[in-house]
């Protein structure tokens, strides 16, 4: 990145300190990130991976709320309930999603008369 930066002449840093900053970051994005990918990417089963995967925006919503300060309106909560709920709705047993369609099913499924 840093070569096409100079190759299209945009300016570059001057401080040691912002140099500091973007070799910290790198080192973390490079080698953190990466590294705890890969682990997670062995140690986790492939549906759990997808889920945590996929519920990292309403993660960074969330985050983003509460470190900057952003504001979130009535699309954007709306959405995020909407996702908390999709992602809640993984965790249940088929047989109780089922009961969702069909009520009173539930009660069959796991075991009450």
């Amino acid at each position: 990145m840093l070569l096409i930066g100079i190759i299209q002449r945009r300016p570059q840093p001057k401080s040691p300190i912002a140099w500091l900053w973007i070799l910290l970051f790198a080192l973390v994005d490079g080698l953190l990130f990466q590294g705890f990918l890969a682990q997670g990417l062995v140690k986790t089963a492939a549906g759990l991976g997808s889920v945590m995967i996929d519920s990292q925006p309403l993660a960074v919503a969330i985050l983003s709320l509460w470190l900057f300060q952003e504001r979130i309106r009535f699309w954007g909560w709306l959405g995020l309930g909407i996702g908390v709920i999709g992602i809640s709705l993984i965790g249940l047993p088929q047989e109780w999603i089922g009961s969702l369609i069909h009520p009173g099913t539930i009660e069959a499924s796991i075991g009450i008369e």
